[in-house]
């Protein structure tokens, strides 16, 4: 098994989220975790043995595993990180707050310990914080796009669309540019800043990518609707 918990048709470090949002009823957004090497020595649970537990959706057994490989490496960075992931998903977001905390504390400069941490703030609807985290994560790896998807999400989820285009484009730009997310978002922002004809042209990206996208589909029709209402209103208006 790879070292790393992989989500088919999505980049290998890419665990896909279902996110409320009075914003955005529900959108996919990338979460990123990676388990380096850890010890096979028994009596300690193996690698294999958590990461099937995570991808079987087995996040109190997979919490339960990490509990004894921390106290045997409690210097382990990849553990905190992956405990913090099943603490998320248990929605017990505090602990995963302290674990991603204590892995930032063993590695200040892991780019995926901040973001993962203010993803964890983000569920938590600590907006202020989760957008902090986000931006030490792009400072410390530009390259590394999840940040810049999580926090265009923060940012359509708290109004802030234009800025949310800027880092939607931003992890295109950097090649992830099969994540029909970031082209629900994007299309989505340029809907509310009164862009339909954009938002049409940039759903239809993420509709192409995923046929069954159902909030695209909702928000193309939406787009749709808004460029026939501007039609009509200008010949009126004539």
């Amino acid at each position: 098994m790879d070292d790393q918990l992989v989500v088919p048709t999505h980049s290998s470090i890419i665990l896909k989220y279902q996110i409320q949002s009075t914003a955005l009823p529900s959108i996919l957004i990338a979460f990123s975790i990676l388990l380096g090497s850890c010890s096979h020595n028994s009596p300690l649970p193996q690698r294999e043995a958590v990461l099937r537990a995570l991808a079987e959706k087995r996040y109190e057994a997979a919490s339960n595993k990490l509990d004894t490989l921390i106290a045997h490496q409690p210097d382990s960075i990849q553990h905190y990180i992956l405990r913090g992931y099943a603490q998320d998903e248990l929605q017990n977001y505090a602990a995963g707050i302290a674990d991603f905390t204590a892995a930032i504390q063993i590695d200040s400069s892991s780019a995926i310990a901040y973001n993962n941490r203010g993803y964890a703030y983000y569920l938590s609807n600590q907006f202020k914080l989760a957008e902090q985290d986000y931006t030490c994560a792009i400072q410390l790896t530009p390259s590394f796009s999840p940040a810049f998807g999580n926090r265009a999400l923060l940012y359509v989820a708290t109004s802030k669309y234009q800025q949310a285009i800027q880092d939607v484009d931003c992890a295109l730009a950097l090649g992830d540019t099969t994540n029909s997310t970031y082209y629900n978002l994007k299309g989505y922002s340029e809907l509310q800043l009164g862009y339909p004809s954009l938002a049409i042209r940039t759903l239809s990206c993420a509709l192409r990518l995923d046929s069954a996208y159902r909030d695209a589909a909702t928000h193309q029709r939406d787009a749709r609707k808004a460029l026939t209402d501007s039609i009509n209103n200008q010949r009126v208006n004539r």
